[in-house]
Protein backbone atom coordinates (compact mmCIF):
# COMPACT_ATOMS: atom_id res chain seq x y z
CA UNK A 1 0.00 0.00 0.00
CA UNK A 2 3.14 2.39 0.67
CA UNK A 3 4.68 1.86 -2.51
CA UNK A 4 1.27 2.92 -4.22
CA UNK A 5 0.86 6.75 -2.42
CA UNK A 6 4.70 6.99 -3.20
CA UNK A 7 4.12 5.76 -6.66
CA UNK A 8 1.29 8.59 -7.08
CA UNK A 9 2.80 11.23 -5.17
CA UNK A 10 6.10 10.56 -7.79
CA UNK A 11 3.32 10.80 -10.58
CA UNK A 12 2.33 14.38 -8.48
CA UNK A 13 5.59 15.42 -8.68
CA UNK A 14 5.92 14.99 -12.10
CA UNK A 15 2.77 16.76 -13.61
CA UNK A 16 3.32 19.71 -10.61
CA UNK A 17 7.24 20.02 -12.34
CA UNK A 18 5.57 19.93 -15.60
CA UNK A 19 3.28 22.96 -14.48
CA UNK A 20 6.30 24.43 -12.96
CA UNK A 21 8.31 24.44 -16.14
CA UNK A 22 4.96 25.72 -18.26
CA UNK A 23 4.73 28.74 -15.79
CA UNK A 24 8.61 29.33 -15.57
CA UNK A 25 8.66 29.83 -20.30
CA UNK A 26 5.41 31.71 -19.81
CA UNK A 27 7.66 34.02 -17.43
CA UNK A 28 10.61 34.27 -19.31
CA UNK A 29 8.54 35.02 -22.82
CA UNK A 30 6.54 37.61 -21.09
CA UNK A 31 9.17 39.50 -19.98
CA UNK A 32 10.67 39.90 -23.04
CA UNK A 33 7.04 40.95 -24.50
CA UNK A 34 7.47 43.56 -21.46
CA UNK A 35 10.66 44.89 -22.80
CA UNK A 36 8.85 44.88 -26.68
CA UNK A 37 6.43 47.22 -25.23
CA UNK A 38 3.78 44.16 -25.99
CA UNK A 39 2.35 43.57 -22.28
CA UNK A 40 2.23 45.25 -19.11
CA UNK A 41 4.51 44.79 -16.28
CA UNK A 42 1.16 43.83 -13.96
CA UNK A 43 1.28 40.84 -16.10
CA UNK A 44 4.24 39.31 -15.78
CA UNK A 45 3.71 39.93 -11.87
CA UNK A 46 0.67 38.06 -11.94
CA UNK A 47 2.35 35.08 -13.88
CA UNK A 48 5.36 35.48 -11.17
CA UNK A 49 2.99 35.05 -8.59
CA UNK A 50 1.17 31.76 -10.16
CA UNK A 51 4.98 30.09 -10.78
CA UNK A 52 5.77 30.91 -6.66
CA UNK A 53 2.18 29.27 -6.13
CA UNK A 54 2.87 26.16 -8.15
CA UNK A 55 6.47 26.35 -6.65
CA UNK A 56 5.32 25.72 -3.21
CA UNK A 57 2.87 23.32 -4.17
CA UNK A 58 5.10 21.24 -5.93
CA UNK A 59 7.92 21.56 -3.02
CA UNK A 60 5.03 20.65 -0.45
CA UNK A 61 4.61 18.01 -2.47
CA UNK A 62 8.05 16.60 -3.03
CA UNK A 63 9.00 16.66 0.98
CA UNK A 64 5.62 14.74 1.55
CA UNK A 65 7.44 12.40 -0.70
CA UNK A 66 10.67 12.19 1.27
CA UNK A 67 8.80 12.19 4.53
CA UNK A 68 6.50 8.72 2.81
CA UNK A 69 9.93 7.59 1.30
CA UNK A 70 11.54 7.08 4.96
CA UNK A 71 8.75 5.50 6.52
CA UNK A 72 8.54 2.24 3.75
Amino acid sequence: MADVNVRELEAAIAAQQALVDRQGDTVRSLKAEVKQGKVLAHEVNEAIEKLKDLKLDLDAKFKEFQVRSVLR
